[in-house]
């Protein structure tokens, strides 16, 4: 499940000092009317920007979803009554082949971010989208559920043998690209959780939310989305447990949380005691009972790590990052920067180009 605490819009009674805004300083920034009377300044939560408003969109109860912005005409009203204003319609999902792209493009990369801990959920993925009305009923089905007004995602597994899930995600329609993106890597980090801990692993459930938030941020760092990455550190909903994560991951690396969240001894790691990570159900605790912090891994050359994919959809993971044909990236070697071009994928290699001399290497699958 995912959830997002709306931002309640602030309110001020101000003295029209509009120069430096950004907006001119005549007209209303939701109307587009010349302001003739009292203004209001309001705070865009997707924007982080001041607007300032006039008098009679103030008072208007229509406002956009998205923004929280007031919006006197031209907005569209979604099948669960939303409003989106123009700014944010544009950059609405509402087609189910883009959020297919979205989801496909986040779960190329959480192969990468997630390599080697585990089952990678791949095949057995259904995805929906769906209205809010449709996602809160959907939720009200979940085991421990509760009520939530603001939902983006759900995900919902089913065990069809010892080994073998099949999952349904569902998201919320009407959201900007970059959401849907942290979203699906939520429920992506949902759908890993269920494939890989154990039936016998007890895991609270604020810091299973935590976790799933943990791996959109790390997604969302990644592309260097800052607007999600805000959002996320702002989301109250986990009870502060992804503060704790966060601080976790950041000393003790990211794969040590995901090891932890399999195969902890602890339900939750509290902020004081996030050396806990390192304590392993049937595995020796490490001495002085702490984890030394580390560094990021690098790479003493490049190193083909796995081939996935079928078709003209075929994907290589070199040194952490994973490539389709003709896609360039700069990897981490041996203590520098190093750009890398894919030029084949084989049945079990990868022929590469790397940096300014454009030498030709084969990267064999071992």
């Amino acid at each position: 499940m995912y959830s997002n605490r709306c931002i309640g819009m602030i309110l001020v009674w101000v003295i029209l000092a509009l120069r430096g805004l950004g907006q001119d300083s005549d007209l209303c920034g939701s109307c587009s009317q010349k302001i003739g009377g009292r203004a209001y300044q309001v705070h865009d939560r997707i924007r982080s920007r001041q607007v300032i408003i006039c008098d009679r969109c103030a008072v208007l109860p229509t406002r956009c979803d998205t923004c929280q912005l007031p919006v006197a005409q031209d907005y569209t009203r979604l099948s669960d009554q939303r409003l989106l204003c123009p700014l944010d319609f544009r950059e609405a999902v509402l087609d189910l082949r883009v959020a297919l792209e979205i989801f496909g493009e986040v779960k190329r990369d959480l192969f990468a971010i997630l390599s080697g801990l585990g089952y990678l959920p791949d095949q057995r993925i259904e995805l929906r989208l769906v209205d809010r009305k449709e996602l809160g009923r959907i939720f009200a089905g979940t085991p421990g559920a509760h009520p939530d007004s603001s939902l983006q995602g759900v995900t919902r597994t089913r065990r069809l043998g010892k080994d073998s899930f099949e999952h349904q995600i569902f998201l919320c329609l009407g959201l900007s690209r970059s959401r849907i993106a942290a979203v699906s890597a939520h429920e992506y980090a949902h759908a890993w959780i269920h494939e890989n801990k154990p039936m016998d692993r007890v895991l609270d459930r604020d810091t299973e939310e935590a976790f799933c938030e943990l791996t959109a941020l790390h997604l969302m760092r990644q592309r260097g989305e800052e607007r999600e990455v805000r959002a996320i550190r702002e989301n109250a909903y986990t009870r502060g447990k992804i503060d704790v994560l966060v601080k976790t991951s950041d000393n003790y690396q990211f794969h040590r949380v995901a090891e932890w969240v399999k195969s902890g001894v602890d339900a939750t790691l509290e902020d004081d005691g996030t050396h806990r990570v390192a304590m392993m159900r049937d595995t020796p605790v490490p001495l002085f009972g702490y984890l030394p912090q580390v560094k990021a891994r690098e790479f003493s050359g490049l190193r083909l790590q796995g081939l996935s994919g079928t078709g003209g959809k075929r994907f290589a993971m070199v040194n952490g990052a994973t490539l389709q044909e003709g896609e360039r990236a700069k990897l981490r070697v041996a203590g520098t920067n190093l750009w890398v071009t894919c030029r084949e994928i084989r049945s079990n290699a990868v022929v590469i180009v790397t940096g300014d001399a454009m030498e030709v290497q084969v990267l064999e699958l071992q």
